[in-house]
């Protein structure tokens, strides 16, 4: 009997799927989609269970949330779109920075090689994607973010941002920002 456990959306129903070489598991990019724990033969004599994520009750560091939420390992319902996306989105841009993603950010946005990347500018450069007034105000560094959006645009263009760091839209990333300064 193998028991395969972890945080959530890390991969271990992937695992069993692979090690049975079929596919019993159901898999998915959102965490949470095993909800109870699920037998599956692998041979006559070898019983792996797949198992729901599991999650300490609470995270102390508010940078570890971050890590965890930038990971894709806590649901989206657990962020607060409404007042902590922008801060959540400045933690992403330093992940991204430590990550030395300036060119996969650039080539992403569009945003041109003269042009100093800070979340005011990856911001507008959102909203220029989704096709949001206003944006080239920003660009022309001619009005700050917060004079030409309200709030509210502000946290939206920043969970925008957060999805696209989920979806790995700017490659793979390491979020133990010591681990990458013994490593770069």
């Amino acid at each position: 009997m193998i028991m395969v456990m972890g945080i959530p959306n890390v991969g271990k129903s992937t695992i069993i799927n692979k090690i049975s070489k079929k596919r019993p598991a159901k898999t998915g990019d959102m965490p949470g989609l095993t909800r109870q724990i699920q037998p599956i033969r692998i041979k006559e004599d070898i019983m792996m269970y797949d198992t729901p994520g599991v999650f300490p009750p609470q995270v102390e560091e508010i940078e570890r949330g971050y890590q965890l939420i930038l990971a894709n390992t806590i649901s989206d319902k657990f962020i607060q779109r409404d007042q902590s996306c922008y801060h959540l989105a400045e933690y992403g841009l330093y992940i991204l920075e430590q990550n030395e993603k300036e060119k996969e950010i650039r080539q992403y946005y569009h945003i041109k090689a003269e042009e100093n990347i800070t979340i005011d500018l990856l911001l507008a450069y959102q909203a220029k994607r989704e096709r949001i007034k206003n944006h080239n105000r920003v660009l022309e560094n001619s009005e700050k973010l917060k004079e030409v959006y309200s709030d509210h645009e502000i946290e939206r263009l920043a969970y925008a941002f957060i999805k696209d760091i989920r979806r790995g839209a700017f490659g793979g990333l390491v979020y133990e920002t010591e681990f990458l300064k013994e490593t770069l």
